[in-house]
C-alpha cells in the first residue's frame, strides 16, 4: 500500500459490501413506502424524501422521472384525480414542488387526517325492527326548573266493549275512578 488510490482501492474492498447492502436496503425503503390512508401528504413526502436522500449519499442514482412515478403511484386513493391529472400532462417537479402542490391538493379535495371514508353518519342508538314493546312502567325525567303542566280532560267518548278491569261495558280501565 504505497499509493494513496491503492489505500481507497484496499478500503473500498473493506467496506464496499457493506455500503452495497445499505444502498440496497435504502432503496428498498424507498420502494416500499406507501402512503396509508388517513396519513397527511406532508408525513409521507417527508419519509420519502428522507429515503431518497439517504439512498443518494449511499451512490444509488435514480433518474428524477422515476422517483416521481414511484411516489405518485404510491399515493393513496385520495389523490386519484391528481395522478391521472400528472399522467396527462406530464409535469416536472422537484420533491419539494411535489410535496406542496401535494398539500395544495389536500387541502382542495378537504381530506380529513381519517381519509375519505369519515363521511359516514352512524346513529347513537341502533333502531329496531317493527313494534316493540317496552318493558316496565315509563317514568318521565324531572326537569329541573320547569314546571309539568296540568293535562287537560279528554271529552268523554262513546265507548264500546268491554273494560278489561271490571268487565263492565261503557268504559276502559282509566276512566274508572278509585275510591
Amino acid at each position: 500500500m504505497k499509493t494513496a488510490s491503492a489505500m481507497v482501492h484496499h478500503l473500498h474492498e473493506m467496506f464496499g459490501v457493506r455500503t452495497r447492502s445499505a444502498r440496497v436496503k435504502a432503496i428498498q425503503t424507498f420502494h416500499n413506502l406507501r402512503q396509508k390512508p388517513g396519513e397527511p401528504v406532508r408525513d409521507y413526502m417527508m419519509k420519502v424524501i428522507s429515503a431518497v436522500t439517504e439512498a443518494e449519499m449511499l451512490g444509488a442514482d435514480m433518474d428524477a422521472d422515476t422517483q416521481m412515478i414511484m411516489i405518485i403511484n404510491n399515493l393513496n386513493s385520495s389523490f386519484q384525480q391528481f395522478k391521472l391529472d400528472y399522467e396527462l400532462n406530464n409535469k416536472d417537479y422537484t420533491l419539494s414542488e411535489l410535496m406542496n402542490t401535494l398539500q395544495s391538493t389536500e387541502e382542495i379535495l378537504n381530506i380529513k387526517a381519517h381519509g375519505p371514508e369519515t363521511n359516514v353518519a352512524s346513529s347513537s342508538k341502533p333502531k329496531g325492527k317493527g313494534k316493540e314493546k317496552k318493558k316496565g312502567p315509563m317514568k318521565k325525567k324531572a326537569q329541573i326548573g320547569v314546571k309539568a303542566k296540568p293535562m287537560k280532560k279528554k271529552a268523554k267518548e262513546n265507548i264500546k266493549g268491554k273494560c278489561f278491569h271490571c268487565d263492565e261495558m261503557g268504559h276502559r280501565k282509566e276512566t274508572i275512578r278509585s275510591t
